[in-house]
This record gives structure tokens, C-alpha cells and sequence, in this order.
């Protein structure tokens, strides 16, 4: 019992670990490997590992600009999260929480980019009180992307210094 617990941390960390390697690559505009990956999960991933990919896909539509597709996805990967819970599927465990973040900032850029500056500030709240609570590794970066997309949000709706506050 203990080693599959072990296991499937190890699993998690691993899934982590290559979500960000994906998310750089789609940064770097390189989806062929990505898309695969996606198909790759969509047939014999987890559902954590399903959700991942919903993020990532999302990720790549606000590159291409189909916003509303990348709505559809990041808002599909929140209720998938929000099902499991409810199931009592997964547990509320630290790596669900980074996982419900890493939903919500994707969330939160969507929103943004589509002009929803009401809805992005609510999420962001949402974000804000997850983030406090974790580890402080991970808690700078994703911060980090928080701010930015705070500033860019109170920017967008001509709160200039609040803008700034988040970006200094």
C-alpha cells in the first residue's frame, strides 16, 4: 500500500514536471509534440492526466487565437477537477491544489484575452487564496504568473496603478 502510494506520487511529480516542459514548448510555438502527447492521454491517460491535457490544449488555442475553443477546454478541465473531487476521486492533496492553479491562471488569461476583466478579477481571488496556502517553491513562480495577469487585467480595465502594484 505504502510503495503504491509512493508510486503514484512519483507518477504525479513526473506528470508535473511534464506539463511544464509542455507548456514551455507550446511558449516556444512547437505543437507537434504536444498534440501528440494530448492524443496520447486523451486515450490511456488518467483523468489528472486528462485535465492536464485540457490545460495544455487551451494553452495552444490562445496561441492561435480561438479563444472561445480555449474557454470551452479550460472551463471543461475546471468542471472535470470539480467532478473528481465531488466523486471523492482525489483527495484535496497539495498536488490537486497546484493543479486547480495551474486550471485557473490558464482561466484567468482566457478571460483576459477575451475582455471578461469581472470574471478574471474574481478568479484571480480565487487563485490568490490557493497560492498562500502552498509551499514556497512553487508558490513564487505561479505567483509570479499571477501578478502579471493581475497587472495585465487592471490594465486592460484602465486601473493603471493597480497595474503597476502587481507588476513591481
Amino acid at each position: 500500500e505504502v510503495a503504491k502510494k509512493e508510486l503514484l506520487m512519483d507518477d504525479i511529480v513526473q506528470d508535473e514536471h511534464e506539463f511544464e516542459l509542455f507548456a514551455e514548448m507550446i511558449r516556444q510555438d512547437r505543437y507537434g509534440d504536444v498534440l501528440e502527447k494530448i492524443e496520447e492521454i486523451e486515450k490511456e491517460g488518467s483523468n489528472l492526466q486528462k485535465i492536464r491535457s485540457k490545460i495544455l490544449g487551451s494553452m495552444i488555442f490562445v496561441r492561435k487565437g480561438m479563444l472561445d475553443d480555449a474557454l470551452i477546454l479550460v472551463e471543461g478541465a475546471l468542471h472535470s477537477l470539480h467532478v473528481l473531487l465531488e466523486e471523492k476521486s482525489v483527495s484535496s492533496s497539495s498536488h490537486v491544489k497546484r493543479l486547480k492553479v495551474d486550471i485557473l491562471l490558464e482561466f484567468i488569461e482566457v478571460l483576459w484575452r477575451l475582455g471578461r476583466v469581472g470574471a478574471g478579477l474574481t478568479k484571480i481571488e480565487e487563485v490568490k487564496e490557493i497560492i498562500n496556502a502552498m509551499e514556497e517553491g512553487i508558490k513564487s513562480w505561479k505567483e509570479t504568473k499571477l501578478l502579471n495577469l493581475t497587472g495585465l487585467i487592471y490594465y486592460v480595465n484602465g486601473q493603471f496603478n493597480e497595474a503597476l502594484e502587481n507588476w513591481e
